[in-house]
């Protein structure tokens, strides 16, 4: 048994809907490890390497698991990225149906000197006889005669004349003084409480829980240290286009032409081939692992096995891992466990080994993993190939590491 990760060339014996059969080449839980193939200078992740018998090593296919990455972490093929539909400019409805015609519409259009609309005569109405009309004049109303001449206009009132004292000036404002203004400021912090003490009772009366998660608070940039984070979670459709574009890119420093093994160099693999482990809670050592393949700038796919035993009990601390609800499909990893999961940079297979101890790590912590399909599983399969898991970690690292692509 080898003490670092080696690699190696072989052909497909056997492709089924949900394994691949291949030459042995595995050893006793080993599970995780990538099944790589090259096209168009290109290298895709096509399985992970499930364990096997002793004529056949199996793997786990990850075209089965297309839907799913793309559901539960953004990482989606290039049929399955959403495109949005170009907006529907609403039309103009028809008008309702007339029983009548209506008549041609007219547009007013305003202009600086509008024309006057034409004078249209009017027809002259039939001559009538006038009545008398008694026409008051100042002689009829006194009696007088009416040829009598007419009494001259009074003459206009004259102005009034302007007094010769002036109005008294008027009185100067009152200055304000400093008490004044202080009597503002504490009237304005008197209505600043109220309107605090205001909101606070309308929060109060709501029948809700506010409730501010580990995960919310994660997701929010800030880690519990205060430290400004980089992202997380699902990838956003823009970093999923720049993993189509980037992945796949970087060359095996020296791929096998037959089936002997090669070592693998820290300055191949190293950039995204890992190692994930868990302890155990007895004494702090390491319990169960396994190779962990990088999909995306903070994403990798290993086994199960990493925090789960062939028997469907936690590593972690021997409990037997809850039934499924009804309509569940995965597992989510408890956050219990979580914390004592982590993921290696590291070529070596056992962290004990000298040659791993004088090796330089990256060690990162796992921030969520997924246990995929793990439900619909078989027993029997269960217990020879166990499943497949999505890890996520919770730095972000540059798209352009050269990680395998996925096979559609």
């Amino acid at each position: 048994m080898s003490d670092k990760a080696e690699h190696r060339r072989l052909n497909i014996k056997k492709s089924f809907k949900e394994q691949l059969w291949l030459p042995p080449h595995h050893e006793i839980d080993h599970r995780g490890n990538p099944i790589l193939w090259k096209l168009e200078d290109r290298w895709w992740l096509i399985g992970l390497g499930a364990g096997g018998s002793q004529d056949t090593s199996y793997g786990l296919k990850v075209s089965n698991l297309e839907k799913e990455l793309c559901d539960l972490v953004g990482i989606c093929g290039p049929g399955q990225i959403p495109v949005a539909p170009p907006p529907v400019v609403p039309g103009t409805p028809p008008p309702p149906p007339l029983s009548i015609q209506p008549p041609p519409a007219e547009i007013f259009i305003p202009t600086e000197s509008p024309v006057p609309p034409p004078v249209v005569p009017q027809p002259s109405p039939p001559a009538q006889t006038p009545d008398p009309m008694l026409v008051p004049t100042p002689a009829t109303i006194a009696g007088m005669p009416s040829n009598q001449p007419e009494a001259a206009a009074p003459p206009p009132t004259p102005p009034p004349e302007p007094s010769p004292k002036a109005p008294p000036p008027r009185a100067p404002s009152a200055r304000r003084g400093k008490e004044d203004e202080e009597k503002d400021d504490e009237y304005e912090m008197d209505l600043k409480r109220k309107k605090e003490k205001e909101d606070a009772a309308m929060y109060e009366d709501e029948d809700t829980d506010i409730l501010i998660s580990k995960d919310d608070y994660w997701f929010s940039g800030i880690d519990r240290n205060g430290d400004a984070r980089q992202p997380t979670g699902k990838l956003t459709p823009e970093e999923n286009t720049e993993r189509l574009r980037t992945c796949g890119t970087r060359t095996l420093d020296r791929p096998s032409a037959d089936g002997k093994a090669f070592e693998v160099r820290e300055d191949s693999f190293q950039k995204w081939l890992s190692f994930v482990e868990i302890n155990n809670a007895q004494n702090r050592s390491a319990t169960g692992g396994a190779l962990g393949t990088m999909i995306s700038s903070r994403h990798f796919l290993t086994s199960s096995q990493v925090v789960m035993n062939d028997d469907k009990t936690w590593r972690w601390n021997s409990e037997k891992v809850a039934d499924c609800v009804s309509g569940q499909n995965h597992l989510d990893v408890p956050d219990e466990i979580l914390g004592h999961t982590n993921l290696f940079f590291r070529v070596c297979v056992r962290r004990t080994n000298s040659f791993c101890e004088l090796t330089q790590q990256i060690e990162q912590s796992v921030k969520r993993a997924v246990i995929l399909n793990y439900c619909n599983h078989r027993t029997q399969y269960f217990d020879n190939t166990q499943a497949v898991m999505v890890a996520e970690v919770v730095v972000d690292h540059t798209p352009n590491r050269g990680f395998p692509c996925l096979v559609d």
